[in-house]
């Protein structure tokens, strides 16, 4: 699309940005971090979405997101799990099915958690704060936390995420997709 080459290249572009912002607000880059890397599962699979979602941007249409728009969907696609860096670890491996019912609903709000956890670093665009408040919603309110219709942003990085996490080793689960089971997932994103 606009600058979007290969892996190397988006991950240098995501470094250049963090070495501004550390100049800038050191701390900032600091909390972040914490964030990242409580649990470690958290960054591997950021890292993954981050990527996939610059691949994505790279097929699309010139004029399909300005510049700022794709540099808010890389943004908000490295960042849009920091709300489960509260969750109790235990979490991070339980079998979806043993969770009880106020778990699973502290879980559904990490979109929300994570959005309040970077507001208060006060260095992000509105923007990305919403992309990552709203990465679970689905076609037609189908999803969570606000059950609204997602937009372009919000859908690709939806999308991503979860491709990414049904392709991933997970300690709750004998097997991760197979890369098609993957892509038949991806059919919630579609209007029934």
């Amino acid at each position: 699309m606009f600058f979007i080459c290969s892996p190397t290249l988006v991950m240098f572009l995501f470094l250049s940005k963090v070495q501004e912002i550390r100049r800038s607000k050191p701390d900032y880059v600091k909390e972040i971090s914490k964030m990242l890397t409580s649990h470690p599962a958290l960054l591997t699979h950021s890292l993954k979405v981050f990527l996939m979602v610059g691949r994505i941007i790279d097929t699309l249409p010139d004029d399909a997101l300005t510049g700022q728009e794709a540099k808010n969907l890389l943004t908000a696609a490295i960042l849009h799990d920091v709300g489960k860096s509260n969750w109790k670890k235990d979490w991070f491996i339980k079998p979806r099915h043993t969770l009880k019912d106020n778990e699973w609903i502290q879980m559904q709000e990490h979109p929300i958690e994570g959005s309040r956890l970077l507001q208060s670093l006060q260095v992000l665009p509105e923007e990305v704060l919403r992309i990552v408040a709203q990465h679970h919603e689905r076609s037609e309110g189908r999803g969570y936390p606000y059950g609204i219709e997602p937009d372009l942003l919000v859908t690709i990085l939806a999308a991503c995420d979860v491709y990414a996490a049904c392709t991933e080793e997970r300690p709750y689960r004998a097997n991760s997709y197979t890369k098609e089971a993957a892509l038949s997932q991806l059919a919630m994103f579609a209007p029934t």
